[in-house]
C-alpha cells in the first residue's frame, strides 16, 4: 500500500524549460544595449544547448557565449543577472497544486526530492509555493547527497514515516530518479519529457506519465 509519494521537482513538477525560456527572453530584453546584436532564437537555442537542463554550471555556460556571440559582459554579471531574476516566477506543469492538494487530502506524505543548488532550488520552492504544499524537502546540495544514491531516497522516506516500498516516487530522470528510486523498492512513474531512456538501463518504471496532471487517472491503491 503506497503511504506517502515523493517527487523530483525540475521537469516533474517544475516546468524548468518554460521558466528558463521566459527569463531568457526577459534578460535579452532587459540588457538589450549588450544583447541586441544578437537574434532572440540564437540566444535562447545556444543557452540551452549549452545548459544541457542545468547540469552546466552558469558562468561556464555564459562564458561560452560571450565568447562566440561577442558579448561585451562578464560571464559573472550574466550569472548573477541569470540568478537574480530567473527564479521569481517559476512555471509549473498544469495541475500540480491540485494534485498536490488531492493526495495531501487522501492522507498521503508528501516530498520534494532534488538535485540541484540549495540557492537556487529554495528559491523555485519559495516562489511556486511548493514548499508548503509538501511534508519534506531534500535537495542534494543541503544534504551532501545526490540521486541516484540511496541514501537520500531512504532519508525521505524515513523522514515521511515510511518504508520505501510503501513510496513512490514520481521523476522524469530515467538514472536518478526511476532506476534511483527502484533500487530501494520504492515504486515509480516516469515522467517522460526531456531525457530519453538509455538503452543500458532495464525499463522499470511501474507507470508512464507526460502531465503530472495523469497522475489524477493512476489507482494504485493496490501497488
Amino acid at each position: 500500500m503506497i503511504r506517502a509519494i515523493l517527487f523530483d521537482l525540475d521537469e516533474t513538477l517544475h516546468d524548468r524549460r518554460s521558466t528558463v525560456e521566459q527569463a531568457l527572453q526577459e534578460q535579452h530584453a532587459r540588457l538589450h544595449e549588450y544583447l541586441g546584436h544578437i537574434p532572440l532564437e540564437t540566444y535562447l537555442q545556444r543557452f540551452l544547448e549549452l545548459d544541457n537542463v542545468g547540469r552546466t554550471p552558469k558562468p561556464q555556460v555564459y562564458g561560452q557565449m560571450v565568447e562566440e556571440l561577442a558579448i561585451p559582459l562578464s560571464p559573472t554579471l550574466l550569472s548573477e543577472d541569470y540568478y537574480r531574476h530567473t527564479w521569481r516566477q517559476p512555471v509549473l506543469f498544469p495541475l500540480v497544486r491540485d494534485l498536490l492538494a488531492h493526495y495531501r487530502q487522501q492522507g498521503h506524505g508528501l516530498a520534494i526530492v532534488t538535485n540541484g543548488s540549495t540557492r537556487s532550488q529554495q528559491a523555485k520552492l519559495a516562489n511556486s509555493g511548493l514548499d508548503r504544499l509538501v511534508d519534506v524537502i531534500l535537495i542534494s546540495e543541503q544534504e551532501g547527497v545526490a540521486k541516484p544514491t540511496p541514501t537520500i531516497f531512504l532519508r525521505a522516506a524515513r523522514q515521511l514515516g515510511a518504508r520505501p516500498e510503501e513510496c513512490l516516487f514520481v521523476g522524469d530522470n530515467p538514472e536518478a530518479d526511476i532506476w534511483g528510486a527502484r533500487q530501494v523498492g520504492m515504486k515509480t512513474v516516469w515522467r517522460k519529457g526531456h531525457i530519453p531512456w538509455p538503452d543500458h538501463l532495464p525499463r522499470v518504471a511501474d507507470h508512464t506519465i507526460c502531465e503530472p496532471g495523469e497522475l489524477f487517472g493512476v489507482d494504485f491503491s493496490r501497488w
